[in-house]
């Protein structure tokens, strides 16, 4: 009687699944307000100019699974 090992099967493949998420929604554009102030005033205003923080966006990735 002769024994002979074999190898084990070879795994099947594994399916892969890939999902792409939609793309971002275009960024807000800034917004800007204008005061006009009447001509009869002397005295100047001060302006303040504060920007809004950027907005926290994730960045579209793809997904395996």
């Amino acid at each position: 009687m002769i024994t002979k090992i074999l190898p084990p099967l070879p795994v099947p493949p594994r399916s892969v699944i890939i999902e792409r998420l939609p793309p971002l929604p275009p960024k807000p554009r800034d917004v800007i307000v204008e005061r006009w102030l009447p001509y009869k005033i002397q005295q100047k205003r001060r302006v303040i100019i504060q920007r809004a923080p950027p907005a926290i966006v994730q960045k579209p990735r793809n997904i395996i699974i």
